[in-house]
């Protein structure tokens, strides 16, 4: 028996792009209050699946909750 594809091949620009693994905050810094909003607060950031930590960086509120891609995980095109 002959299989029958009814939709055809899937255009390369239609296809899923592999999810990205995303590192979160682990340690924040305390700004007693002085940070004006909209300004970067400092962060330290750690990937649950491979470990690795980033040294302090200075990134939005926005950012920080939403969390920056893993190099290691991603393979480095992030």
């Amino acid at each position: 028996m002959r299989e029958i594809d009814l939709f055809g091949e899937v255009p390369k620009e239609a296809q899923r792009k592999p999810p990205v693994l995303r590192m979160h905050v682990v340690d924040a810094a305390d700004d007693c209050g002085y940070r004006e909003p909209g300004q970067a607060v400092g962060v330290r950031f750690s990937c649950a699946r491979c470990h690795s930590v980033t040294d302090w960086q200075f990134v939005t509120v926005t950012t920080a909750k939403r969390g920056i891609p893993c190099e290691k995980c991603n393979g480095g095109e992030s």
